[in-house]
């Protein structure tokens, strides 16, 4: 089996532009120039020189070769890394979208310009991680993402929900996103005992949200739900089934559903509201009262 480390590192040549971040992005960003002065007051950081997605669309590839035995099926796979790429969606202005699969590895020693999610053998400094994400850039503008899963990976492989939760923190450093020194935000730690829990990396947090919305600006979306990021947070501390939804639409509500209570958490023209089973719909409070709540709770 190759090693990681030896097959696909970069050359020297090529270090410089390709940036690497261990474990585990609209027309507006085009133009966006980052200065050491956005970071003042933020947990966030930004790579090396503020790198984005030009268009702010990531297009990206599933590569099933080198599945370990015991993991989640190409189909459950795809779809968990659909559930992280939509929790960026739902709250800064980009899109990643699936593509289909692919034949190409993750982490080549060149750009191929096929942002591929795949499985790769780690070692050296790699060994024992999760997920090892990277991406090349040329003049702020990467043009090309890859995240590899260990195939490997102490513990067994992910589950359906660890997946999502370290594709979540992936889909950060592809859009763009450093490690945070913020230690209430998905994207903080670079080492193994700073990482929040992967239960933690399912929501993200008001930092991660600054982060993304600095690149590539916010949606009409984004204060709701960052509200229902908090929402997601007081669910599953109330046992009623875990973090990590996302945002749907019907019959003139924005809403999460929670399968495991049978409810539902939700909003229409600036109220909130809450569905239990055999109960009527109950508001909870405005836009205008939740959305300073959620942000003061760290959403």
């Amino acid at each position: 089996m190759a090693h990681f480390r030896t097959a696909l590192l970069p050359t020297a040549a090529l270090i410089s532009s390709l940036t690497f971040f261990s474990f585990t992005p609209t027309a507006q960003a085009s133009g966006v120039v980052i200065t050491p002065a956005d970071r003042a007051g933020q947990g966030f950081a930004f790579n090396a020189n503020g790198e984005h997605w030009r268009n702010g669309v990531l297009e990206w590839r599933y590569n099933p070769d080198r599945a370990p035995k015991g993991a989640p099926s190409t189909d459950e796979i795809v779809a968990a890394v659909q559930q992280a790429a939509a929790k960026w969606m739902d709250v800064c202005n980009v899109q990643i979208v699936y593509r289909g699969q692919t034949s190409a590895l993750p982490l080549g020693s060149k750009p191929d310009m096929i942002n591929t999610v795949g499985w790769a053998a780690f070692a050296g400094e790699y060994e024992g991680m999760g997920s090892v994400t990277a991406y090349f850039a040329e003049d702020k503008n990467i043009i090309d993402a890859d995240t590899a899963l260990n195939d490997e990976r102490p513990g067994g492989p992910y589950s359906v929900g660890e997946l999502e939760s370290a594709m979540t923190r992936a889909f950060g450093f592809a859009l763009g996103l450093s490690y945070s020194d913020n230690p209430q935000s998905v994207m903080y730690g670079k080492t193994l005992d700073q990482m929040p829990s992967l239960a933690f990396q399912r929501i993200l947090r008001g930092d991660d949200v600054a982060g993304c919305v600095k690149l590539y600006g916010e949606t009409p979306q984004t204060k709701r739900n960052r509200v229902l990021n908090w929402g997601d947070a007081v669910v599953a501390a109330g046992g009623i089934g875990p973090t990590g939804r996302t945002t749907q639409y019907a019959a003139g509500y924005y809403y999460r559903y929670y399968p495991e209570g049978n409810t539902f958490v939700g909003e229409q023209n600036g109220t909130f509201y809450v569905l239990f089973p055999g109960q009527e719909i109950m508001p909870v409070g405005t836009m205008d009262e939740l959305f300073p709540q959620a942000e003061a709770a760290g959403f």
